[in-house]
């Protein structure tokens, strides 16, 4: 005894049960803005009675798209970018795009190798988070050549960006510091070379208000030794110098939270002993006793911007020229791990 398998719903029937043409459907499906609200509905409606699921595979072999996109981005684990996933996904999905996400963990290899997938199976654009400098010229052949790419939080030129006033945060946490009486400020980050508008802004405020910049107070991760927790470890070799720093800045809020658990093992105080600075504003960092001073990024509007850069590109036929970018403003949100400096 065989049993009946339930033939499939086709695009030419959902269009005569909501009396429309099958081109009409397509739009809706597509999420094209040429059909008027009443007959959206309507198309909608009848979609779900019928479960119709749209054939995406066979779209995109007739269109030549996949109507997909790569997200590549340095640590999943961080909320910071998990925000920015958010604003992304939020951005594509009504349109009708999949993504594909991407870890690299912070390993430049794994990203360029992302790449090179995604270009594989056909993506028909990439957002890349805090890419590596080595792989620049990589990502700018692939803008050029196979897909739209478009970039947050990096200064690559030849492609659509979303950034943040990132000297201009770094340097009025810095000046909050220096407000406060501090001339000996560490700063931590992973690696130098991925943040130089902060470090630029970190050095320049220190110089105009006559400090020198000691190469012992600048610490910086490996990124191939990255820790869930570097802060830690990095706080932990300050704390042992002769003359330890009495504020500390970091590129994030998780190094900040690293630095917390280091002082508070060595027996010390925040901000009493040693303030603190963090960068990305996250939510856990409003919850930490003292709450935690940061730098605020908007996170998912960022996300979201990105998504929209590429969603204007997709489909056309001539590339951008000059490379747009859309600048997000940053504000330091003064809270109770910054106080005046220690004396002595």
């Amino acid at each position: 005894m065989s049993t009946a398998v339930p033939k499939r719903v086709t695009i030419k029937q959902i269009a005569q049960l909501a009396g429309v043409s099958v081109s009409t459907v397509s739009r809706v499906i597509n999420g094209s803005q040429l059909v008027d609200e009443e007959t959206r509905q309507r198309v909608q409606a009848v979609i779900r009675e019928q479960n119709y699921i749209p054939n995406r595979l066979a779209q995109g072999l007739v269109r030549q798209r996949s109507r997909t996109v790569a997200l590549i981005l340095p640590d999943i684990a961080n909320p910071f970018f998990s925000d920015i996933i958010h604003g992304v996904e939020d951005a594509l999905v009504p349109r009708g795009y999949s993504m594909y996400l991407c870890n690299s963990n912070f390993n430049h290899d794994r990203e360029s190798q992302f790449l090179e997938e995604m270009a594989e199976r056909q993506a028909e654009g990439a957002i890349i988070i805090s890419a590596f400098l080595q792989n620049v010229p990589q990502i700018q052949r692939l803008n050029q050549s196979t897909m739209r790419i478009v970039g947050i939080q990096t200064q690559i030129e030849g492609i659509d960006r979303v950034n943040t006033t990132d000297y201009q945060g770094m340097s009025s946490a810095t000046a909050h510091l220096l407000e406060l009486g501090h001339r000996r400020i560490a700063f931590l980050c992973i690696d130098l070379r991925g943040c130089r508008p902060r470090y630029k802004a970190y050095c320049d405020q220190l110089e105009k208000n006559g400090v020198e910049v000691d190469p012992a107070y600048v610490r910086e991760g490996i990124r191939e030794a990255y820790t869930p927790n570097p802060g830690y470890l990095l706080t932990k070799a300050l704390l042992e110098l002769p003359k330890p720093p009495t504020a500390i800045q970091t590129l994030n809020d998780h190094l900040a939270y690293g630095a917390y658990k280091a002082i508070f093992e060595k027996g010390l105080r925040v901000p009493e002993d040693i303030s603190v600075v963090g960068y990305d504003d996250l939510p856990l960092s409003q919850l930490l006793k003292p709450p935690l001073t940061s730098v605020h990024q908007p996170a998912y509007e960022m996300g979201e911007a990105g998504a929209e850069l590429l969603l204007k590109d997709l489909g056309q036929g001539e590339r951008r020229s000059p490379c747009r970018e859309v600048l997000f403003d940053t504000r330091l949100v003064v809270r109770g791990s910054t106080g005046p400096a220690r004396e002595g």
